[in-house]
């Protein structure tokens, strides 16, 4: 695909690379009510400080976005390992043995994980979306998920523990 873009007497002409969005990274083929986008969802986790030395708790995760992300950032897996393909896949020029031998240079820089990844939801549907969504990212040792209210749960460990979710704020999910 190219992209034309005029602005007075510019023109900038570009190469689209990517294909679909980046944000799109292959593993949410299991959608909910009120998605987060993954680079959002990725964004807010990195912003938070959050470095994978220790439990993490997603105490709304709906379809799972926040805890898949949370697992890629502590294991340092590439964001978009699971995308089916890129737009520069298809260039006349792709030479897929470099491909390969980046895409190889990046997978052995995943690192182990030694800390829990839990999400709770009240909503045993959506906590179904985001069980497929995690086996979809090929993250199901590192996540669980259980159908708990947060409000009436109880901190289990003596482990430190991050704690960061989008909660319901009456846009799209109806708060009761």
């Amino acid at each position: 695909r190219i992209n034309i873009h005029i602005d007075r007497n510019i023109c900038t002409l570009s190469l689209d690379s990517s294909g679909e969005s980046l944000h799109k990274r292959g593993y949410k083929t299991a959608s909910t009510m009120a998605p987060i986008n993954e680079v959002l969802a990725s964004g807010m986790i990195m912003l938070s400080g959050w470095n994978g030395q220790c439990d993490f708790l997603d105490p709304m995760c709906g379809g799972g976005t926040i805890l898949t992300e949370a697992a890629m950032i502590a294991c340092n897996i590439p964001p978009n390992l699971n995308r089916e393909e890129f737009g520069f896949e298809n260039w006349p020029d792709f030479d897929e043995d470099l491909y390969e031998l980046i895409e190889n240079a990046a997978l052995k820089k995943i690192r182990e994980f030694h800390f829990k990844i839990r999400g709770f939801d009240i909503d045993a549907y959506v906590l179904d979306k985001a069980k497929e969504n995690i086996k979809n990212a090929n993250l199901q040792e590192f996540i669980s998920v259980e159908k708990q209210d947060f409000f009436e749960s109880e901190k289990e460990t003596e482990n430190s523990m991050f704690i960061v979710f989008n909660p319901p704020y009456d846009e799209r999910l109806q708060v009761d």
